[in-house]
């Protein structure tokens, strides 16, 4: 943690910092159900409809999925690194795992998904004539 951060924490009164930690924590819970919500809605548009797009239409939506799948485990690592910088100020310990761990759980969900989606559309190749 750098110099800066500590003595921004320094700076606050205990009311703060614990109203810090549950916010982030809270932020963070919000985008991991927004990112949940999102791989669902996705898994269910690929089992629905992977089958009657065309190449180009299922690469656009996968890329739009992408992009904003992306974008919340960016935040969702932000978030991460916050608490864990907070806890390390709290207690003087730091958990790695949590900063790498559940993101990278993330991306092999954001992962999967993009190929369960590409493995459904070849699946329509299959029974065109």
């Amino acid at each position: 943690m750098d110099p800066e951060t500590i003595e921004f924490y320094r700076q606050m009164s205990a009311y703060e910092i614990a109203d810090l930690y549950y916010t982030t924590r809270d932020s963070t819970v919000f985008v991991v159900s927004t990112f949940m919500g999102v791989l669902f809605a996705y898994l269910a548009a690929a089992y629905i409809a992977a089958n009657r797009l065309s190449v180009f239409e299922t690469t656009g939506i996968s890329i739009i999925y992408s992009v904003f799948t992306l974008f919340l485990i960016s935040g969702v690592v932000s978030s991460m690194i916050d608490l864990s910088d907070i806890q390390l100020y709290l207690t003087g310990t730091k958990y790695e795992i949590v900063d790498y761990g559940f993101p990278s759980f993330l991306v092999v969900c954001w992962i999967s998904s993009l190929i369960y989606m590409y493995q459904q559309r070849r699946g329509a190749g299959e029974n065109e004539p």
